[in-house]
């Protein structure tokens, strides 16, 4: 079952989530979301194709493995009791 899954996951089909339409990864929300801690819009911040469908990404797990452009990394958190992620997830509950 996983295996098939992973093989969806990787195909163009599972793409189908990577609209601009209301619950979509491009949405307004989603994007601002994704966008908050940066300076910068999301055609700006990761390595993708702003006018291609689905931005260019080949699937839903090339877009959750997207690239960081150059000299965009992750602002880092500062201060006792804050932790650090290793990419640009956010922490749920400790």
């Amino acid at each position: 079952m996983f295996a098939d899954w992973a093989t969806f996951l990787s195909s163009p089909d599972s793409r189908k989530t990577l609209g601009e339409e209301e619950g979509g990864w491009f949405s307004q929300p989603a994007m601002r979301s994704m966008e908050q801690y940066y300076d910068e819009y999301f055609d700006q911040i990761f390595v993708c194709e702003p006018q291609a469908p689905h931005k260019g990404f080949t699937s839903w797990d090339h877009f959750f493995n997207r690239i960081f452009r150059k000299g965009i990394c992750p602002p880092p958190l500062q201060g006792a009791g804050k932790l650090n992620t290793a990419c640009e997830s956010t922490l749920y509950e400790i």
